[in-house]
């Protein structure tokens, strides 16, 4: 289960919630990405927060 941790003391152990409306709203605004790309994204490299701001930032700079 994906859980909805938004404190960014513990970024590597925060996990991006793409099931439920009110977090994926907040991912989206503090990600500045949309839902599909959200969605997308966390079905490629998994919920952790670390994992998902690495890849869409690497994912800008292309």
């Amino acid at each position: 289960m994906v859980s909805a941790t938004k404190t960014d003391e513990s970024a590597g152990s925060t996990y991006v919630d793409v099931n439920h409306e009110e977090p994926l709203v907040y991912w989206t605004k503090r990600l500045q990405v949309s839902a599909l790309l959200l969605r997308q994204t966390v079905r490629i490299v998994g919920p952790r927060f670390k994992d998902v701001a690495a890849f869409l930032n690497q994912r800008r700079q292309c």
